[in-house]
């Protein structure tokens, strides 16, 4: 038998893991002046919330600014979510993930965390819904 008539047979491997919580950081009362402005993972239980044709995704725990202390957020934008390809964050599967239950989120940043403009809120900046995860108990 010829080498062109050579079958290889791989066996399929199937991941169901999380993402490494090594590579993430998780949000755990940091200041965020300790973050640099650099591509770095952040983790911990959130709340997706239905708000104002988005959804806002909310940490459980919090992160400071100087005196405050701040839940952090992220919002998901209808124009986030149209240009995303794949079904997993269409506005349906989000809000099954919305509710009083908070989801394990995993979300990729290349900015670290940041004070609004009108300093009442610690915000991310989701750059694509390819960098997040969202994991449900």
């Amino acid at each position: 038998m010829g080498k062109d008539n050579i079958i290889y047979h791989a066996k399929p491997k199937i991941i169901h893991n999380p993402p490494s919580e090594d590579f993430f950081t998780k949000i755990n009362g940091q200041n965020i002046n300790t973050f640099d402005d650099e591509l770095h993972g952040y983790c911990g239980k959130a709340w997706i919330n239905k708000y104002e044709g988005k959804f806002q995704v909310k940490f459980d725990s919090k992160l400071k600014c100087g005196d405050m202390e701040i839940r952090p957020t992220f919002f998901i934008n209808q124009e986030d979510i149209d240009d995303y390809p794949h079904k997993k964050f269409q506005v349906e599967q989000l809000e099954k993930l919305s509710g009083n239950i908070p989801k394990n989120v995993y979300l990729i940043c290349d900015v670290a965390p940041y004070l609004s403009k009108s300093g009442k809120y610690i915000n991310f900046k989701l750059e694509s819904l390819a960098y997040l995860e969202i994991i449900e108990d």
